[in-house]
């Protein structure tokens, strides 16, 4: 990599040919610019910064990522090599920004937002699983305490489908949403991204299973007075 790096700064002895080839893949294609994002177009494998001659490239493979940082005009190239999904890419970042001063940009990294919120979910399944419990223990008491199992949805009891719907909303959305958002397989989803998403998806399954259980247990689980007096 330190080799690779030396070539596209240039300071590396290669034939010229190659050298100029070298050179030329940082320069605009022009027909590729729309890949553009930010300060940065995309060029022959290269994201390079408008008007500087920063160029840089990751990327990443289940439980590894690299980042690659050239700066030609500094004759100073940055490689970051890590042994964890995407952790190289932010902080090849982190130290583009010391390179250049620029503290003001050091941010989250698009993984690292994306992992935070499925952790979120992953936390909520792990409520669900106290709250499948606690209700359980209270549909057995209940059930010995002599109320019976018997239908009695109405309108009033419309409000307690809206927590199935929503848990179920949420399942459907894990699944396709990819897809749809980033034309990205579901495939490519779990095998990329991080490993919370894997745990998002069961957090989000306990809760579509809590939130049926509570629907049937306050639609269909009736106090026996109820029950007498129906």
């Amino acid at each position: 990599m330190a080799r690779w790096a030396g070539i596209h700064l240039g300071i590396v002895d290669i034939s010229e040919q190659f050298a100029r080839v070298a050179q030329m893949s940082h320069e605009s294609r022009g027909s590729v610019d729309f890949f553009a994002f930010g300060n940065y177009f995309y060029t022959a494998g290269w994201n390079v910064a408008y008007g500087t001659e920063r160029v840089r490239h990751n990327g990443s493979t289940p439980g590894y990522s690299a980042s690659l940082r050239v700066y030609p005009h500094n004759d100073m190239a940055v490689v970051v090599l890590g042994n964890l999904a995407h952790g190289a890419v932010p902080f090849g970042a982190f130290i583009t920004d010391v390179i250049e001063g620029d503290f003001g940009n050091v941010g989250m990294e698009f993984f690292t937002i994306v992992d935070i919120v499925l952790t979120i979910i992953t936390v909520s399944g792990i409520i669900y699983i106290g709250l499948l419990i606690r209700l359980f223990i209270k549909l057995v008491k209940r059930l010995r305490g002599g109320d019976v199992i018997r239908c009695s949805f109405n309108a009033k009891n419309i409000k307690w489908l809206f927590d199935p719907i929503f848990n179920s909303v949420g399942l459907v959305a894990i699944y396709i949403g990819p897809p749809i958002v980033a034309n990205l397989s579901f495939e490519f989803v779990v095998m990329y991204f991080p490993a919370s998403f894997a745990f998002a998806i069961v957090a989000t399954w306990i809760g579509v299973v809590y939130s049926l259980c509570a629907f049937f247990v306050k639609v269909f689980v009736n106090p026996m007075k109820e029950v007498k007096e129906a």
